[in-house]
């Protein structure tokens, strides 16, 4: 009796459709994390303006290419750029 209750809550659109928000916003709070994990690495002084930044990216891709980019910024100058324009 469960598996087929379960079985048509599983189904249901608007649950389906609440798993799936749930997943991308998981997805996302990861790579902001992430993002400011980065920034702490590479130019600590620079952590107080990721936190408040990197919570207004709400794309995966978005935060990934920031990763990316600040791994490989050449100076705390060029990351603080991407800080100030990534999130405008």
């Amino acid at each position: 009796m469960s598996i087929e209750y379960d079985s048509l809550i599983d189904e249901d659109p608007e649950v389906k459709d609440r798993v799936a928000k749930s997943k991308a916003e998981g997805e996302v709070e990861g790579l902001q994390k992430m993002a400011i994990k980065a920034v702490e690495d590479q130019y600590p002084t620079l952590e107080n303006l990721a936190q408040r930044r990197i919570v207004a990216i709400r794309k995966p891709e978005t935060l990934m290419q920031l990763v990316q980019l600040i791994y490989k910024a050449p100076n705390e100058d060029t990351a603080h750029w991407l800080l100030e324009n990534f999130a405008a």
